[in-house]
């Protein structure tokens, strides 16, 4: 699965080395959503899969706490838009700006050398 309006390091993918805080964005993933019952919000402007066939979604804890949001705002994904605009991108953009503003996560000196 993909999370939609999230970028965050890669650590699995096998053409690649492990990015950056990739353990930490994984780790805190696992943490918000092991062990708990989710429901997925699809949207029509980004499509049900991918070109890789994974499943794009958000994930929600409760009706209040969407994980793609909660990465982005402690600093554990960017904002992503891949083409065409989704229906909480005004959202994660302002809190990617005050997670960057805070130094949280990604953001932290010097958690990352190359920041985007």
């Amino acid at each position: 699965m993909r999370l939609i309006g999230i970028d965050s390091p890669e650590v699995r993918d096998p053409r690649t080395p492990m990015e950056c805080f990739g353990r930490e964005a994984s780790a805190r993933a696992t943490e918000l959503m092991e062990s708990s019952e989710v429901w997925l919000e699809y949207d029509d402007t980004q499509g049900r899969r991918d070109r890789y066939n994974r499943l794009l979604a958000y994930v929600w804890l409760d009706a209040s706490t969407l994980v793609n949001e909660v990465l982005v705002s402690e600093g554990f994904a960017y904002e992503y838009t891949h083409n065409a605009p989704y229906k909480y991108r005004d959202s994660f953009q302002e809190v990617e700006q005050s997670a960057k503003k805070a130094g949280r996560g990604l953001w932290q000196d010097p958690a990352c050398s190359a920041r985007r």
